[in-house]
């Protein structure tokens, strides 16, 4: 990617400030949903999913948490770890 190009995974335009996006999923059909929403209680989907270069994707869909939330679930799996 080049230095001109957006970089989706860190700006999709339909994260909210004081988000991270987590990934693509096929929302209901997908059992990363599931998970997703056991680990995060503030986990939501978007509508319309994209590359990391900003080429929509047919059929997944993003999914977004609180960044605090996300960092909070990170450091609790990575001190579980060691």
């Amino acid at each position: 990617m080049n230095a001109s190009t957006k970089d989706f995974n860190e700006t999709h335009p339909e994260m909210e400030p004081g988000e991270v996006f987590v990934g693509n999923i096929y929302h209901n059909s997908d059992p990363k949903w599931s998970s997703l929403t056991r680990t995060y209680q503030s986990c939501r989907p978007g509508a319309k999913a994209y590359t990391a270069d900003g080429k929509v994707l047919k059929g997944p869909r993003p999914v977004f948490v609180f960044r605090l939330e996300y960092e909070r679930v990170a450091a609790r799996a990575a001190k579980s770890a060691s």
